[in-house]
């Protein structure tokens, strides 16, 4: 049932970004590589299914409430790691940047309003504040948005580390990733992997709907230009 499970999950991916993108192939042509992204990369993938309980928490913490606020804190904190750890691998700098939200958020709530939602809010908040971190130790220059660092790495289930064929793919999706931008890398995670509609990605990229667009399709088109799906073993 895992496996059957596994595999649709896949179609339906693959066909939504074959919509998406507007590009009518077979199922095994230029979007082959999107379910093995996917399948490797979908760590923190869970899709937010508690958003109206996050907005009735939030008004409750704006309007005094310190259980609300640690039901906030609660709620987020270990999806806001696993994302800080896309921008940098120091984890420590990741902790003290969502120290610093909350602790910002506290000290400013009788300012603040309930956002539209309130997880891409904190998305947004950490990943400014890692990259004024980045910036401020010279990691990388603001005006180079491209050059902004992304990590997105396949992973692997200790269950298949010695399965020769699943490690090919591995390789293979590393291969494929490494050819794109790191912002190329952030859209395609918002995109496919967080599944965040057009709107929020264009608030955590700073981008317009038809930069968003362009940008996920070059991304697409570069990996289409350097892999035949022919000659792989995916």
């Amino acid at each position: 049932m895992l496996i059957g499970a596994v595999q649709y999950f896949q179609m339906r991916k693959i066909f939504l970004c074959v919509h998406e993108t507007k590009i009518f192939c077979r199922r095994t042509a230029p979007m082959f590589f999107i379910p093995e992204i996917l399948y490797f990369c979908n760590s923190n993938s869970i899709p937010d299914m508690c958003d109206n309980e996050s907005k009735t928490q939030w008004s409750r913490f704006v309007s005094g409430d310190n259980k609300a606020y640690g039901w906030l804190y609660n709620k987020y904190i270990r999806s806001l790691y696993r994302y800080g750890l896309h921008f940098t691998s120091d984890g420590e700098a990741v902790k003290d940047c969502i120290h610093d939200i909350f602790t910002c958020l506290y000290k400013n709530r009788q300012n603040l309003v309930v956002p539209s939602n309130v997880k891409v809010y904190l998305f947004v908040s950490l990943k400014n504040s890692l990259l004024r971190h980045l910036y401020n130790n010279h990691m990388y220059e603001r005006e180079e948005t491209e050059d902004a660092p992304f990590l997105l790495e396949p992973t692997v289930e200790d269950d298949y580390i010695d399965n020769e064929q699943f490690m090919r793919r591995k390789e293979m999706i590393e291969k494929m990733l490494s050819v794109i931008s790191p912002r190329q890398k952030e859209i395609i995670y918002y995109r496919f992997i967080q599944e965040l509609p057009w709107d929020e990605i264009c608030k955590l990229m700073d981008l317009n709907y038809q930069s968003a667009q362009n940008l996920l399709q070059r991304a697409i088109k570069k990996i289409r230009e350097n892999f035949d799906p022919e000659d792989s073993d995916i």
